[in-house]
This record gives structure tokens, C-alpha cells and sequence, in this order.
């Protein structure tokens, strides 16, 4: 996020930041927690899915903290994530990788910001390198000799 910030330090001012498949103890949750007045965010949402029943969403913004559980399982699919989707200015996340490549088609339809954890490989599939081409999608900090930067 640092990378972001040093292009554009308000580059989250005023935003909405959606978190799928995060939360309340992720780290990114936690980064954007710690830095909710500085960065001027005006709400942070944190959805985590839940196979076995609902999923649970936490709900930040200037004059409020809410833990609520979701009406549906969390699923980034279902109609309660997509409004939330709709809704956000940027979704930022580290999602499990065998959703990759539909994930990433679910971020370009919506046609929001986003930043993502993946794996390097991935570029080089068909539904994401022409993302690549098209300049929609770009490689951001990567591991470097075990060294971990976000």
C-alpha cells in the first residue's frame, strides 16, 4: 500500500475500501485499521466467507465499528458481497488462489481499483494476460530473496 501512497498520499481519502475474504485479524485489515484517520478513509468493509453457514462482515467508518453476521455464506459471488462491491472504491485483498482468475474477472467487470496478492504464474494464463496487455492489471512489490513487501 505504501507504493500507492507514495504516488498519491490521498489516494484513499474519502474512499470506501472493500476487504473480501478478509477479517477482523487480517493484515490488511489490521494496516488499514491502523492508519483509518490518516489515510482520511471514510469506511472500510471486511467480508469473510463461512462454507458451513453465514459469513461475517465487519463494517469501519468515521463514527461507527460494527460486527454483523451476512444474510448469505460471504461468498464474493453472492448478490450481498456484489452490492458491497459495487458500493466500494477500491477492493483490496489476499484471496485463496484457486479463485484467481475468477476473482479478477469479478474486479474488472465492476470496473473498481484493486490491489491483490496472487501468484506470479497466473499471469501468464489466458484470462489474465490480456488484462496485462490492455494495461488494466500491473505487477506490483514482489518477493525478493524471502523478502516480503506489501
Amino acid at each position: 500500500m505504501n507504493t500507492y501512497l507514495a504516488y498519491n498520499k490521498n489516494i484513499f481519502k474519502d474512499k470506501i475500501i472493500l476487504l473480501p475474504f478478509d477479517t477482523n485479524e487480517s493484515n490488511f485489515f489490521a494496516y488499514f485499521m491502523i492508519n483509518f484517520k490518516r489515510l482520511g478513509i471514510k469506511e472500510l468493509i471486511a467480508t469473510s466467507y463461512n462454507a458451513s453457514g453465514r459469513g461475517t462482515m465487519a463494517n469501519i467508518s468515521i463514527n461507527k465499528k460494527h460486527l454483523s453476521k451476512l444474510k448469505s455464506d460471504g461468498d464474493f459471488r453472492s448478490k450481498e458481497v456484489v452490492k458491497l462491491r459495487n458500493k466500494a472504491d477500491f477492493i483490496i485483498t489476499n484471496l485463496p488462489f484457486s479463485l484467481f482468475r475468477e476473482f479478477i474477472k469479478w474486479c474488472d467487470e465492476s470496473n473498481k481499483k484493486f490491489a491483490i496478492i496472487g501468484n506470479l504464474n497466473a499471469i501468464s494464463t489466458k484470462d489474465i494476460f490480456p488484462l496485462f496487455q490492455q494495461n488494466k492489471l500491473w505487477l506490483g512489490a514482489s518477493i525478493n530473496s524471502g523478502d516480503r513487501k506489501f
